[in-house]
């Protein structure tokens, strides 16, 4: 099923001062920290290109045509950072 651009939700807010600044601090220390490939695997990297169209305002359809997908992939990281944790 491929989604309508004009179907997509408006946001109904914007990004501005501390919450701006802290979105940008936690999108340069991910960056800071990402070792291409050593550091990431399949799903980190979906789950990166995910945070970066939600950061950035984009639509991700992905997030409405397969949300089990994006589910799947937000848990295989959690499953790995948790993992590590133990």
């Amino acid at each position: 099923m491929t989604q309508d651009p004009t179907d997509w939700p408006t946001a109904s807010f914007e990004y501005e001062g501390a919450d701006l600044k802290r979105l940008r601090n936690a999108r340069r220390r991910v960056n800071r920290v990402r070792d291409f490939p050593t550091h990431t695997c399949p799903a980190s990297r979906h789950l990166h290109m995910i945070a970066d169209a939600l950061a950035s305002r984009q639509p991700y359809w992905m997030l409405l045509e397969e949300p089990q997908h994006v589910a799947e992939t937000m848990y295989a990281v959690l499953e790995d950072l948790w993992r590590l944790r133990k």
